[in-house]
């Protein structure tokens, strides 16, 4: 990628300022820019963990036993999932990445599980 096109990808991206400044002065702008990439990734997806888990919390008293054991189980995955993948990103570990994407790929099976029995249970007669 020329100079020009390099700048223009950096104008049109949404990394703040410093992390720009970080690949113009980079040897290697592609392996910094994926190592800048993954930990953005992993930081939304603590902050989108922890506003479920805060949601959890505060509808707590609102659950039967059974529905909050499922979103305790989902819950307990996602950190799982987030904890693995954060020390694969530390060490560059690719096989507890790989891992920890399978881990968080199974929660989207347990999803439709939670829904059918939040559904049994708010129309069940």
């Amino acid at each position: 990628m020329s100079l020009p096109q390099f700048e223009e990808w950096l104008a049109s991206s949404q990394l703040p300022e410093f992390r720009k400044e970080e690949l113009r002065q980079s040897e290697d702008r592609t392996k910094h820019y994926g190592s800048i990439r993954v930990w953005n990734q992993l930081d939304r997806a603590s902050s989108d963990c922890a506003r479920f888990n805060n949601a959890l919390l505060a509808a707590r008293p609102l659950l039967n036993a059974e529905v909050k054991d499922a979103f305790y189980a989902v819950n307990t995955k996602m950190r799982d999932a987030l904890s693995k993948m954060n020390y694969s990103a530390a060490g560059n570990d690719f096989k507890l990445r790989a891992e920890a994407a399978r881990s968080a790929f199974s929660i989207q099976e347990e999803i439709p599980k939670l829904e059918e029995l939040i559904h049994k249970k708010l129309y069940a007669p």
